[in-house]
């Protein structure tokens, strides 16, 4: 009977033993969890500030595209007005280079016609009855 006494005796300090490293591999556990959430929640609030950044970032960009598209709609606008206007001048700087290549016999009976036709109107009235 005392060497079962002994035996229970040590079976239960081995089993204190026991519980002791279960309950220390337990806290290790525990501290190993705790550790790696921490990693997680970590790496989330980094990753949710980089989201916040790059959310603001593209609103930004698309705030200076509004800006940019609407300065090129202007920019096109006065592009196409200048060109218009620029046909037109060329337009009227044919007509005047035209003009100059008249013969200068052309140029005067030109001018005479139009100043017997003012004569005319002249002498006639505008309704043709002469005065």
């Amino acid at each position: 009977m005392e060497v079962l006494r002994r035996q229970l005796l040590e079976l239960q300090e081995e089993n204190k033993a026991l519980q002791g490293v279960v309950a220390a591999s337990d806290e290790r556990e525990r501290e190993v969890k705790s550790g790696r959430l921490a990693m997680v929640k970590e790496r989330t609030e980094r990753l949710q500030e980089l989201i916040d950044t790059t959310v603001a970032r593209n609103e930004q960009l698309e705030r200076d595209y509004d800006k940019l598209n609407a300065h090129a709609k202007q920019l096109t606008a006065t592009v196409q007005g200048v060109v218009t206007e620029r046909k037109e001048l060329e337009q009227e700087l044919r007509g005047v280079e035209q003009e100059q290549r008249e013969p200068l016999g052309q140029a005067r009976a030109a001018g005479e016609r139009r100043e017997r036709q003012a004569t005319v109107q002249t002498v006639e009235g505008p309704g043709g009855d002469a005065r």
